[in-house]
């Protein structure tokens, strides 16, 4: 709990004025910034104006030669939609609007701005992470992917071939790490996996693709049946269940065609995979000597520091990141010094004490 340490020659504060209006015949709020009153008609109407019309996340207090922030606290009180007596005043509906657009503005102020990127689902903002584009919303309830890019939701990284976006370096990274993982793990290792690997390619491989066609086609078309959430009318309904009725079984046996028939396709697959895992066993004296060299010319790199490239360009996009926010951070705490009488309302340029 926090102690409000009273200014001993102001008044009393069940004698205090409001410093918008100038009267003391409604509740009033102490701001504990402070130590301002303002009573809760003024307070409504000033948060409104300064959440609704502003858009500025740290709200200036209401007395115009104050340059004070309102606590958050402050605001929550005034905005509380559990509190029944505020209904005399604001309607609950009202506050959870402003409830919401403030803490949205807040959130928004703290990930810089414009500089932060927007889920298109659920509207949350989120600081971006250098070097990927292909993101996913932090938000649990959502758990969008999508793009920072354009801001749009991407299932995959066909997103960047079809669309005029670029992939990031960590979606390059992620996208390649299966290439990765196969030269740095040992022959041993890789031997051990091959039955799981054999399983795979000749067992779920031809499953996924004959199940995932007619699965992702039905998903895609109720998808577009839904699109903007808007509700479809009985005969989109109709011609959906109806084109689902003749797509799936096709796509089903169109599966069925290319799934155990891709069962010989993979073989140069698992064949690359078992040399590479012998090679790294019992490699011939000129693979060896290839692999020892190859060592060397890493070693080499990573001794003047090019082994940590990828992590110095991505600690450096974060720390511009950084100081872009705090410039524009301080950018807007300058501006909310507000201009007399800015608000539409009169303002009293020194407080009275009641008689």
């Amino acid at each position: 709990m926090r102690i409000l340490h009273l200014d001993p020659s102001l008044p009393p504060p069940e004698r205090r004025i409001c410093c918008k209006c100038g009267k003391n015949d409604a509740w009033r709020l102490l701001l504990r910034e402070c130590e301002h009153m303002i009573c809760v008609p003024c307070a409504i109407i000033y948060f409104r104006w300064a959440i609704q019309d502003t858009n500025k996340a740290r709200i200036k207090c209401p007395k115009n030669r104050c340059v004070a922030r309102v606590h958050e606290n402050d605001v929550n009180a005034i905005l509380d939609p559990e509190n029944r007596d505020l209904d005399h005043f604001m309607p609950k509906e009202h506050r959870e609007w402003l409830q919401w657009k403030h803490d949205n503005d807040v959130v928004k102020y703290g990930v810089g701005g414009h500089l932060g990127k927007q889920c298109p689902i659920c509207l949350n903002y989120y600081p971006p992470e250098a070097g990927c584009h292909y993101v996913r919303c932090p938000n649990k309830r959502c758990a969008t992917w999508f793009c920072s890019t354009c801001e749009r939701p991407a299932k995959s990284l066909q997103h960047f071939v079809d669309t005029t976006c670029k992939p990031g370096a960590e979606d390059l990274y992620r996208l390649f790490y299966i290439f990765k993982w196969l030269m740095e793990t040992t022959g041993k290792v890789l031997l051990a996996l091959s039955p799981m690997v054999a399983f795979a390619l000749w067992v779920l491989f031809p499953w996924a693709l004959q199940f995932g066609l007619p699965y992702f086609t039905f998903i895609g078309m109720h998808e577009k049946l839904y699109k903007g959430c808007r509700t479809p009318s009985n005969c989109e309904i109709f011609v959906f269940v109806l084109k689902s009725i003749i797509a799936v079984p096709v796509m089903f046996f169109l599966g069925f065609l290319l799934g155990y028939p891709s069962m010989l396709s993979v073989i140069p697959i698992f064949g690359m995979y078992m040399w590479i895992a012998l090679v790294k066993l019992s490699p011939s004296s000129k693979t060896k000597d290839f692999l020892e060299s190859m060592e060397t010319v890493l070693l080499l790199v990573q001794s003047v520091g090019f082994g940590l490239l990828r992590q110095m360009i991505k600690d450096t996009r974060e720390a511009q990141y950084s100081l872009d926010v705090r410039r524009i951070q301080e950018k807007a705490e300058r501006s909310e010094r507000l201009p007399a009488n800015e608000s539409g309302e009169g303002d009293k340029e020194k407080e009275q004490e009641e008689e």
